[in-house]
């Protein structure tokens, strides 16, 4: 397995979207599942496809932190305009922040 390999096996295709991931869009996915505002990890029979389920938000996210842009703008903007609503706390929000800003930072 590659260098973005999970520990548990998957879906061969969601293994093969996971190991076309540069190593920091990888690490801004982890921290997207660990968000996970849509709830998927908690879908009975689709909890796998949380792994995919924000790919989509990854190339933006990436061009705000090498450009060192406002992040809780497009954290909020993301929660409330395109997946649709505000589902977690704002403190929750701050957290992904962090743990965003801290890819790069680290």
């Amino acid at each position: 397995m590659g260098e973005n390999s999970t520990m548990k096996s998957l879906n061969p295709r969601i293994q093969k979207e996971l190991d076309n991931l540069e190593p920091l869009e990888y690490k801004i996915n982890e921290v997207l599942i660990d968000w996970d505002p849509v709830g998927v990890k908690n879908m009975e029979g689709v909890e796998e496809s949380v792994y995919l389920e924000y790919l989509k938000y990854i190339p933006e996210i990436k061009r705000y932190l090498e450009n060192s842009w406002d992040l809780s703008e497009l954290i909020d903007d993301l929660e409330e305009n395109r997946i649709g609503y505000f589902s977690t706390s704002e403190e929750k929000r701050e957290e992904v922040v962090k743990a965003l800003m801290g890819l790069i930072k680290g």
